[in-house]
């Protein structure tokens, strides 16, 4: 009895050395059941096993972002998981931690260890390709921000347009501030700093100087002188069509909205003939000019436009002149020899007083119908002056007005009513011209033109017009006047 009772307790001594030595090399090699590491069940796990275990439950990055429309907070997750994320934890060292050889005591408590990460990799690629899927990156979601501008009423005023910070983000600061955020461990990404603003507000002292300025501009009102007393006035309406503010609040001027306007002005004012002043050399001023003058003009819509932008920014009412350009007519042979009347334009010539130095560059030919004289400057000096009978007075009067001369001819000239001249040349068609009448005439001057004068012509002294004929060129101004009759 005794020796089976010995038999018993050494069979039962040598199971439970046996059983304490298997849970001794269990507890190396593997986590005792039950334990868990970060509260993550690692229970009969190798070191292996529960490091695979714990990146089981890789981190979420939360980014917080704004509402396009609402511009509150959005919140959107990134799992760090989908961008191969790897912790590293140090299991195998608290896999040798444990209680090897009080291993029986593990049977009693559940083991709950803490571990911290040693290290952490992640496919940074695939970490900003889950950046460019979020809500902030999307065209469809981004409203840029728009700087405070200025507009018109309609009522010479500017209004100031409130800046607006939109919902657009710098692209680039949001990946930089994500992936700080992942190196960082950090659980939120707040990118509210990454959006972008308004660069100017209402407020701005700058700004608030400009709009006073522009308000200005646009309250002004330019005029454009015509011709004589004929003035044309623009506003507000087209005054912001040909001056815009940059965003660097500087004026640009619309080139094409200025000669617009100025061709505007040139469809309702194609020509002008108009009386003006001559200095006439008696030394008083006479106006001359006809309806039926051959020395036109033509409105000059792009010189004008140059006269105008200039002003365009300026503070105040402002006048401007109109330029014009001379119609130069004159006659031309053809390839057959045949006169024919051509016109031209001559630029660079604007409408003004008569006289040396002025419209006429002093170059033009002066015809006095009260003192029966024709005089001749050139660049307002007097190179000729003499004596002339011009058309019978009230049967064949000489047309008064400005004209030119339009063709010359030396030699044998055949007249109206068939008289013969050296020298002609013609101011009005082939109708009225000055020449020479030797031929008929032998006095020149006083009132012979009242009984005994030409059918409209100026007869000219011969060796007066052979002068004349080689100084005056085509074109040169014709200018006759009387005085008496206001014409």
């Amino acid at each position: 009895m005794k020796k089976a009772l010995k038999i018993i307790g050494w069979t039962v001594l040598s199971l439970l050395v046996v059983a304490y030595i298997a849970g001794n090399v269990y507890s190396r090699l593997r986590f005792w059941p039950g334990t868990t590491i970060n509260g993550v069940d690692v229970g009969t796990m190798d070191a292996v096993q529960a490091e695979k275990a714990l990146n089981e439950t890789a981190p979420v990055l939360t980014v917080i972002q704004k509402d396009a429309e609402t511009l509150e907070e959005k919140e959107e997750q990134i799992l760090l998981k989908d961008c191969d994320y790897w912790a590293s934890y140090e299991t195998a060292a608290a896999l040798d931690d444990q209680r090897h050889m009080t291993w029986p005591l593990m049977l009693f408590k559940t083991p709950s260890i803490t571990l911290q990460k040693t290290a952490f990799t992640y496919d940074e690629n695939k970490l900003m390709q889950k950046v460019e899927k979020l809500y902030c990156m999307q065209d469809e979601n981004k409203v840029a921000p728009a700087d405070a501008y200025l507009v018109g009423n309609g009522q010479n005023k500017v209004i100031i347009e409130e800046a607006d910070n939109g919902c657009e983000v710098n692209e680039e600061m949001v990946r930089e501030l994500i992936r700080h955020a992942v190196d960082n461990e950090s659980t939120a990404a707040d990118i509210s700093g990454c959006y972008l603003t308004a660069n100017r507000w209402s407020d701005d002292q700058i700004f608030q100087a400009v709009a006073k300025r522009t308000e200005s501009i646009y309250s002004k009102t330019i005029t454009v002188h015509i011709v004589d007393d004929i003035y044309e006035s623009f506003d507000e309406a087209e005054l912001k069509k040909m001056v815009t503010i940059n965003e660097d609040l500087t004026y640009s001027i619309n080139d094409q909205a200025v000669l617009d306007y100025c061709k505007k002005l040139a469809e309702k004012y194609p020509t002008v003939k108009h009386r003006r002043g001559l200095l006439t050399s008696r030394g008083d001023v006479v106006p001359v000019g006809q309806s039926w003058d051959t020395y036109d003009y033509t409105f000059d819509p792009e010189r004008t436009a140059e006269n105008i932008k200039p002003v365009l920014t300026m503070i105040g009412d402002m006048s401007v002149e109109a330029c014009w350009n001379r119609v130069v007519v004159v006659m031309k042979e053809d390839k057959d020899g045949n006169n024919i009347q051509t016109e031209y334009i001559q630029p660079g010539l604007n409408e003004g007083e008569f006289g040396p130095g002025t419209e006429t560059d002093g170059t033009y030919i002066e015809i006095s119908i009260d003192d029966q004289k024709m005089w001749y400057y050139e660049k307002g000096v007097l190179k000729l002056e003499t004596d002339v009978v011009t058309g019978e007075k009230y049967v064949f009067d000489t047309p008064c007005g400005i004209f030119s001369i339009l063709h010359k001819s030396a030699g044998h000239n055949v007249l109206q009513g068939g008289a013969i001249s050296d020298y002609w040349m013609s101011f009005i068609g082939g109708q009225y011209g000055i020449h020479d009448a030797y031929r008929w005439r032998d006095a020149y001057g006083g009132d012979i033109y009242e009984w005994d004068g030409s059918h409209g012509c100026v007869n000219t002294p011969l060796e007066k017009v052979s002068e004349l004929f080689e100084m005056a060129d085509y074109d040169t101004p014709v200018i006759i006047y009387e005085a008496s009759e206001g014409r």
